[in-house]
């Protein structure tokens, strides 16, 4: 049996609105719908309407990166293929890091999107994107899993100037988005400042001390010589 196939591809923001996909086949029957070739069931996540063939995907608050890609309306012999892309949502990482002076800095940032991001770009405070040619030190990596996208960058022996608000993008051909993380640099040598401090005063205390007790030794002297 050979099947018919018509491709629409659709951009979908899949946190603004829930999704209807309306299946154009020309049949008086009951179509079915699938999703990565696995038949999806009518329930909270599908609704289906039979009669005006219509299946809407609640994207809120169900949404996930499982609901992006392929979908199928199937009626026999033919079937109509959608594709539901989105620009890379970022996911939730942590907004701050601090380590010390002369440590590998290793900075990560997390999407999700169909088709997979396909780029990352990091910049610091608003500058220009951090490539190894701007920094020697530093590397930048995309990693996917599924429709995952891990951004990450590595700027090895970082110094105090290497402190700022980093900002890591990812995209895909539908477009892309961004999140920051915060990092302070720690000179290796600020645990010893308040150590420092103690042993300036316990150095001061001692010089006084001794002062104080040669002042009184010639006193003393002085006094029996007269």
């Amino acid at each position: 049996m050979k099947l018919s196939l018509l491709v629409l591809s659709l951009i979908i923001f899949i946190f603004d609105v829930n999704v209807t996909l309306t299946c154009p086949l020309y049949t008086s029957g009951n179509v079915t719908w699938l999703k990565n070739d696995v038949i999806l069931q009518n329930g909270n996540k599908y609704v289906m309407n039979h009669a005006n063939k219509t299946m809407t995907i609640n994207m809120n608050p169900f949404a996930s990166e499982s609901d992006l890609g392929p979908y199928k309306c199937i009626f026999l012999d033919s079937f109509f293929s959608f594709i539901l892309k989105s620009p890379p949502t970022m996911l939730k990482a942590p907004k701050h890091l601090s380590l010390t002076d002369g440590n590998d800095l290793h900075l990560e940032c997390f999407g999700y999107s169909y088709p997979p991001p396909a780029r990352v770009k990091w910049s610091k405070d608003g500058g220009p994107e951090m490539t190894s040619l701007s920094d020697p030190r530093a590397v930048a990596s995309l990693e996917n899993k599924v429709n995952i996208g891990i951004g990450r960058l590595l700027i090895s022996g970082v110094a105090t100037s290497d402190q700022g608000l980093y900002s890591c993008t990812l995209e895909n051909s539908v477009g892309g988005n961004s999140s920051e993380i915060m990092v302070r640099i720690n000179s290796k040598y600020a645990a010893l400042w308040p150590f420092i401090g103690i042993l300036v005063e316990v150095v001061a205390i001692i010089i006084i001390i001794v002062i104080v007790g040669r002042k009184k030794a010639r006193s003393k002297v002085d006094n029996k010589e007269n």
